[in-house]
């Protein structure tokens, strides 16, 4: 494949983080649909913040606008005062009331707001300064894998460095950089609105959470910088529209976890441009970039200048900045080559203990993906009435197929009498949950909070069949969808629904109990999904069975019209 030649020329940063108002008043900041937001606008919105915020006494201010430009505002404006932006991933009920006790007030669109959005009107002039160099500028928490979240704090000059440390990435002719991921994580707020606005490069205002929205946005622009996660990346495919947008895009950024070669190749050939990987953590931020293409060197990652990394014997890498601050240990393990550039080699190994006897839960994990019927998996220890190995599975096509044809609990056992011979009978999972997509959040990132999560529901697995009428060659039910429903889980995070697989594994199931099916799966027929079924919908399910091909019919449909049909054959 032939890909355009899109420079990565090393800039001169126009703005700083602690002389930004210096700029000249008619460069763009901000895109929000057809409307264009310029520094002079930008510098009005800081003035209102600045006027609203002075009011109130506190260093700490939790913020979360879901607008990036007004998000940026808010922040600005709290550096001019010298406050600390505490940066919430959501407004949710439960990170407000772990945020009440330790910030002095809520800013942006919070419920409890301390105070409303300013205007822009009848504001004094404001006195533009620079923030100290050792002001902690910016506080966030990690995701949560393991309890609790931690705040880790960030200077206003710790964030300076990383941005003038990516100038060895970035491309000078940018018109707008779009973003999938929000801004309200370090990624994002590096990537998504920081890095853009002093590199004078427009940030779109608006998330594109899917890709008919990306599409639709990009086709407006002549050259577009996208910033996304491998959740996002690894979703596209080809039936999308992307060569309405190819020959615009300039850059692809990602972060959270890496890309498998394939979905990087994948991006690629859909976007005509290379994927640029950023590894760091929320404790680093960015140390490291690499584009994967044919070769195993591509697969290496390139250390980023501001940063000393070396192994430790403990495991992991400790990574130390080269003009001072904290050094901090990820737990990753390393091998470096000769010229200085790195594999990742995995995860530091999680070694539990279950009844007394030791086990890597990596190990567990790796040989259920040995398994030809499954796509993705974690395993996770449960701490309950009793500890026991729990396995949350992403199914592969053949997978799904014996789920439709064999159901969910011969499944497991196969699963469970596969993995009899690498582990003792007390180490093997005693409890499954099998889902579309891992449940990743808004940061693309799979947190043991929400893996343990699936497991606090009831295995409801059937509908609740309130009528049914059953002759020799069809049968027809009236079916209540249940909202505690298994299958909803790790859906999708936005809207759950009922995933097809599932709709095939009970027509299938239904049809050999009532119908008197005889033979074994062959294949699927003019299989149709054409509307969603949601938690709590009533759905009517017809089956027919000609019994001389072979061949169980199916509908789902309710008053909306048919939800989805089909055949499965049998030989």
């Amino acid at each position: 494949m032939a890909y355009s030649t899109k420079s990565k020329a090393t800039m001169t940063i126009p703005y700083s983080l602690f002389s930004w108002w210096q700029g000249n008043d008619d460069v763009v900041i901000a895109i929000d649909g057809d409307r264009k937001r310029d520094c002079a606008e930008l510098k009005r919105r800081v003035t209102a913040w600045i006027a609203s915020i002075k009011e109130h006494e506190g260093q700490y201010w939790a913020v979360y606008h879901s607008d990036a430009f007004e998000c940026l505002a808010i922040m600005l404006a709290l550096w001019q005062l010298e406050g600390t932006v505490c940066l919430s991933a959501d407004k949710l009920p439960a990170t407000v009331a772990r945020l009440q006790h330790h910030v002095d007030g809520f800013v942006g669109e919070f419920e409890q707001n301390t105070f409303a959005q300013p205007s822009d009107e009848h504001h004094e002039v404001w006195q533009w300064q620079k923030a100290s160099t050792d002001l902690i500028a910016l506080q966030v928490f990690t995701s949560g894998s393991q309890g609790q979240p931690k705040c880790i704090d960030k200077s206003l000059q710790a964030l300076d460095r990383e941005i003038a440390a990516l100038d060895c990435l970035s491309c000078e002719d940018v018109e707008v950089v779009l973003a999938t991921v929000t801004h309200q994580h370090m990624y994002g707020v590096i990537f998504r609105l920081l890095r853009p606005f002093c590199y004078q490069q427009a940030f779109s205002a608006k998330l594109h959470e899917y890709p008919e929205e990306l599409i639709r946005s990009a086709s407006l622009y002549g050259r577009f910088c996208l910033i996304s996660s491998p959740a996002h990346l690894a979703r596209m495919n080809a039936e999308q529209d992307w060569n309405l947008v190819k020959n615009n895009c300039v850059e692809v950024y990602s972060s959270a976890a890496p890309l498998t070669r394939t979905e990087s190749m994948n991006v690629s050939a859909y976007l005509d441009v290379r994927v640029k990987e950023i590894y760091g953590s929320t404790e680093t931020g960015a140390i490291a970039w690499r584009c994967q293409q044919d070769t195993e060197h591509d697969a290496l990652w390139h250390k980023l200048s501001h940063v000393q990394l070396k192994t430790v014997e403990t495991g992991g890498l400790e990574v130390r900045f080269v003009q001072g601050g904290n050094s901090y240990v990820l737990a990753d393990h390393i091998e470096f080559d000769p010229q200085g550039d790195f594999a990742l080699l995995g995860r530091h190994d999680p070694i539990v203990k279950v009844e007394g006897k030791r086990l890597s839960l990596t190990e567990l994990a790796n040989a259920v993906i040995e398994h030809p019927w499954i796509a993705e998996a974690r395993a996770i220890l449960l701490s309950r009435k009793r500890t026991e190995t729990a396995v949350v599975a992403v199914l592969s096509e053949s997978g799904q197929q014996q789920l439709i044809t064999q159901g969910r609990k011969a499944l497991i056992k196969s699963m469970k009498h596969s993995l009899a011979d690498q582990f003792e009978p007390v180490l093997l999972p005693r409890r499954w949950r099998f889902i579309e997509a891992m449940p990743v959040n808004t940061q693309g990132k799979l947190t043991m909070n929400a893996l343990t999560a699936l497991f606090d529901k009831p295995d409801t697995v059937w509908p609740i069949i309130e009528a049914e009428t059953v002759s020799e060659q069809a049968a027809d039910f009236s079916c209540r969808i249940p909202e505690e429903l298994l299958y909803f889980d790790g859906h999708f995070q936005q809207q759950a629904i009922l995933p097809g697989v599932v709709q095939l594994h009970w027509a299938a199931k239904l049809g050999q109990k009532y119908l008197n099916i005889s033979g074994h799966f062959h294949r699927l027929e003019a299989i149709k999904f054409q509307q969603l079924i949601l938690p709590g919908s009533v759905v009517s399910l017809s089956l027919s069975y000609d019994h001389s091909k072979q061949k169980l019919s199916f509908s789902f449909s309710s008053e909306k019209g048919v939800h989805s049909s089909g055949k499965v054959c049998y030989a």
